[in-house]
């Protein structure tokens, strides 16, 4: 193989969180790389874009210009050899399927203690303020996301101080869920969900959520979005819980279900004060926590909706002359903007593939669901006229 098409080799890694299923994107099969009019073009090529199309989010394909040839998807593709004796660009660009969309039971782990607001409003670190504070905004808006992308979600509440109050059961949406911590606390639901009473208890708050997550559903995704201002006053109680639920899970009818925590810390910077969160914090497909430090109580909704939000993380496309063994390979992350990618250029002949190119590429979302497809270019000769 050609040292031309060795270039730009970079490495990927992808860990698995708590799912190990495939996903379902589907990519367009492709074009036969002829030209308009069917008939073969017999002399070079300018340049070559293979364009990867997602059927279920279409994306925009190059425009056929003077010179260039456009195939699309995956499949097989003929290409006359002639075309490309002498070496041709080839861009590879695409659009990935966005994430498929699953169950989720998710529950908020709430603390309301005094410090949240201390006795005086502008004093605590998030206070009630116009019938709310940015515990409560940041639940609702997480739940608005979860709903309006049209994923099956189930919501549950659990607020924390020495003693731990949760909801009653997973609820589908926000007033139904509000109403319930209300009145389970005897208040209104801002009054429950922003209070500010007593002390920090973290195993308080945990074992509330193993309580609603082991009631849930057997086919969701289990998560826990979990916010505090301070270091907990019961040791390692919150961490022990939250280290059982992601490593061994939660039972439901015979089965174990893993748990994916994310944490948050109001206020405080102390890495001290943040020890216990990052302890409970599941970790990313990059290896590190999904905790945040020092979080303003106004930026808390934005914070936990990039935690719940399912996106690509990250991928790679390989490309080979077929039948050879080794691969170069290309991280997507990096090469994208939102879900399209577009890969630098490399060049394409014969005498660097003889039997012609074999492209994979593989990516996967946050739950490590895994989305692959494929294709190759396939020399044809074409005879000479008499």
């Amino acid at each position: 193989m050609n040292s031309k098409l060795r270039t730009q080799t970079m490495s990927i890694f992808v860990t698995s969180l708590f799912l190990a299923r495939c996903g379902e994107a589907t990519f367009g099969t492709g074009s036969s790389g002829r030209g308009s009019d069917n008939t073969p073009e017999t002399s070079s090529l300018a340049g070559l874009d293979w364009y990867w199309q997602c059927d279920s989010a279409p994306g925009s394909a190059p425009s056929q210009e003077k010179g260039r040839r456009v195939i699309t998807g995956s499949g097989t593709h003929e290409m006359s050899k002639q075309e490309f004796e002498k070496g041709v660009p080839v861009s590879i660009s695409g659009k990935l399927c966005p994430p498929a969309k699953y169950p989720r039971d998710i529950v908020f782990v709430v603390d309301v203690s005094r410090s949240m607001a201390m006795d005086r409003p502008q004093d605590g670190n998030d206070a009630i303020t116009n019938q709310s504070c940015n515990r409560m905004r940041a639940i609702e808006e997480v739940i608005a996301d979860a709903t309006s992308q049209g994923s099956d979600a189930r919501f549950g509440i659990t607020t924390f101080t020495n003693v731990e109050i949760h909801s009653s059961a997973m609820f589908a949406n926000k007033d139904e869920l509000f109403a319930d911590i209300g009145k389970i606390n005897n208040s209104t639901p801002a009054e429950a969900i922003c209070a500010a009473v007593l002390g920090t208890y973290y195993g308080k708050g945990m074992s509330g959520a193993n309580t609603l997550l082991s009631g849930s559903r057997k086919n969701a995704i289990k998560e826990i979005y979990f916010v505090s201002d301070g270091a907990p006053e019961d040791g390692s109680a919150g961490p022990d819980i939250a280290t059982a639920m992601k490593t061994n899970g939660i039972t439901i009818d015979g089965q174990s279900h893993k748990v994916q925590i994310a944490t948050a810390m109001i206020g405080s910077t102390l890495a001290t004060n943040a020890t216990k969160l990052k302890e409970m914090a599941s970790l990313d497909p990059s290896g590190n926590p999904l905790t945040a430090n020092g979080v303003k109580a106004s930026d808390l909704a934005k914070t936990l909706r990039g935690f719940a939000e399912n996106k690509i993380d990250d991928g790679t496309l390989k490309y080979r002359p077929v039948g050879e063994d080794d691969w170069t390979s290309v991280a997507l992350k990096g090469n994208m903007t939102g879900n399209d990618f577009k890969i630098p250029n490399f060049n394409l002949s014969p005498a660097e593939a003889p039997d012609g190119l074999e492209v994979s590429f593989e990516y996967r979302d946050k739950y490590n669901n895994v989305y692959a497809s494929g294709g190759t270019i396939k020399w044809t000769v074409q005879k000479k006229k008499p």
